[in-house]
């Protein structure tokens, strides 16, 4: 393999935005019900950035209140 010099920040690299972006889950619009369950939406770039809308129980029991990935939290 030969190396080869080029101006900083110019090299190429196996590492895309695509790449980093597309495993990362963001987070938002969490809140806590009366009953203490806490309900958020997760933005998943896998699945062609559906919003997920997700509970979690007192009990640690989470689940998709929207399981099937054709529907979107947000539309």
């Amino acid at each position: 393999m030969q190396k080869t010099a080029t101006p900083y920040g110019s090299w190429p690299s196996p590492i895309s935005t695509s790449l980093v972006l597309a495993e990362s889950i963001g987070f938002s619009e969490a809140l806590v019900s009366r009953s203490g369950t806490l309900v958020w939406l997760e933005q998943r770039p896998s699945e062609a950035g559906r919003n997920a809308l997700v509970s979690r129980t007192k009990a640690g029991e989470v689940a998709e209140v929207i399981p099937d990935q054709k529907w979107n939290a947000r539309s």
